[in-house]
């Protein structure tokens, strides 16, 4: 949370330079972006092991059935 706190208050500093302020704006950009592609990754990875564990528990479940009849 700090880093966005330092990134907004320094993009609200006065800045004259065109290349800085887009410099900066450029930089915020990259940031979201690469936030929200973490999350994006992070959340594939989260689903795709609940996806393996339910299909482990159904294969078992399946198993213990053929073996009951």
């Amino acid at each position: 949370m700090s880093g966005w706190l330092f990134l907004r208050n320094f993009n609200k500093q006065k800045i004259n330079n065109i290349s800085q302020r887009n410099y900066i704006n450029s930089l915020v950009v990259l940031t979201i972006k690469i936030a929200k592609a973490t999350d994006r990754t992070v959340f594939a990875h989260q689903a795709n092991i609940i996806n393996t564990d339910l299909f482990c528990v159904i294969k078992k479940i399946d198993v213990l059935t053929l073996l009951i009849i």
